[in-house]
Parts: C-alpha cells; sequence; structure tokens
C-alpha cells in the first residue's frame, strides 16, 4: 500500500515537473526565435549600409543640377527686385512732380483771384459806391469759386435734400409742419465734395416731422396747469 501511494504520489510529482518543464521549452524556444530574427535585421541594415543605391551613386551630380537651377533662381529674383526698386523709386519721382505741377497750376490761377482781390480792396479805399463795390467783390469771389470747381470742388447740396449720414452731419433735430421726416430744415456751415469725396460735411439742422398730437396735448395741459 505504501508503494501505491509512494506511486501515486511519484505520478503526481512527475506531471508538475514535466509542465515547469514544458513552460522552460517553450520560453526558450521563443527567445531563440526572437534573438534569430533581430540578428536577421541587422545583417539586413549592414547589408543595406554597405551597398550603395542607385541614388547615391548620382546624388552628385543632382547636387550640381539642383544647385545651377538654385543660383539661376537666385540670380532671377535679384534682377526682378532690382527692377522693382527702380520702377518704385521712379513712380514715386514721377507722383511727386505731378503733385507739383498740378500745385503750380492751381497756384497760378489764383494769382488772378488774388490780383483782382488786392483792386478791389484799393478801390474799396477811394469809391462811394457800395453797390458797385460790393458788386466787384462779389465778381472776384465768383472767379474764386469758377477756379475751385475746375479743380473738382463742389458745395454739398443741404436745404430741402434727404440727410445723408456719408454726406451730412446732423447737429440737431426738431420738429417741422413744412418739411417731412428726415428732410434738411437748416444749414449752420457749408461742406464740400472734391471729385466724389467728401471733402468736409456740412453741419444742418433735421425735421423729426410735424408736431404729434400727444406732444401738442402734453403742451396744452401744460399750458392748463
Amino acid at each position: 500500500m505504501t508503494d501505491k501511494t509512494a506511486a501515486k504520489g511519484g505520478g503526481k510529482t512527475t506531471v508538475a515537473d514535466k509542465s515547469e518543464d514544458g513552460v522552460k521549452l517553450a520560453l526558450e524556444e521563443k527567445w531563440k526565435q526572437e534573438k534569430e530574427i533581430s540578428k536577421m535585421k541587422q545583417e539586413d541594415k549592414r547589408n543595406e549600409e554597405s551597398v550603395p543605391s542607385n541614388d547615391e551613386s548620382v546624388s552628385e551630380e543632382a547636387f550640381e543640377q539642383l544647385k545651377q537651377e538654385r543660383d539661376e533662381y537666385l540670380d532671377h529674383l535679384q534682377r526682378l527686385q532690382a527692377e522693382f526698386d527702380n520702377f518704385r523709386k521712379r513712380t514715386q519721382k514721377e507722383r511727386q512732380e505731378m503733385s507739383q505741377f498740378l500745385l503750380q497750376d492751381f497756384m497760378t490761377g489764383l494769382l488772378t483771384v488774388v490780383e483782382n482781390m488786392e483792386r478791389a480792396l484799393h478801390q474799396g479805399n477811394e469809391t462811394q459806391d457800395v453797390k458797385s463795390y460790393q458788386t466787384g467783390v462779389e465778381m472776384v469771389f465768383q472767379q474764386l469759386m469758377n477756379l475751385l470747381e475746375e479743380k473738382g470742388l463742389r458745395r454739398i447740396e443741404t436745404v430741402g435734400e434727404p440727410f445723408d449720414p456719408l454726406f451730412h452731419e446732423a447737429v440737431s433735430q426738431v420738429e417741422s409742419e413744412e418739411f417731412e421726416t428726415g428732410i434738411i430744415i437748416a444749414e449752420f456751415s457749408p461742406g464740400y465734395l472734391l471729385k466724389d469725396r467728401v471733402l468736409r460735411a456740412p453741419k444742418v439742422q433735421v425735421s423729426s416731422g410735424p408736431v404729434s398730437s400727444e406732444t401738442e396735448a402734453g403742451d396744452s395741459n401744460t399750458k392748463i396747469d
């Protein structure tokens, strides 16, 4: 009976030992396979580094070609930069000359107005005819306005025109029986356009429409009280 138990017990030990041995063998086999794969990869890498590729064999020629193309593009860019700088300087000089020419032309026309105004001032000290003197001053003023209009200056219309915030500056708003809502009813200072650009907006008063019945009723109640 003791032999059977020992045999039985010995059988159990043998099975456990076999399981552990199997695990060890499997791990060792896997480690060997991984080591072999790593070795093969290293050999392939060394082979790739030792054998020159087609790209390496022609790299020097390609590099020289790229270098030549780079120098050509750089030279072209430098030429364009120099041409642009010359064009900018030439355009700036032409703009200055044009501005001076326009100013000279304007001043030439203005001299005539100044001379006529000077004559009018001298005549004012000598003449006793106020009406004729006033007529002369008005003629000089009209001459000045004609000169300004030739240069593109125009007065902005106000009274009776619809209010436009792009062209007018409203300083007050009042009720009006004569003008509809949004219509300019008075001008405090004139405004001018230079070509199509607002040089100075006129200051105006705008109608808010006729007096409402509620306002009239409120005023009446106030008067009664």
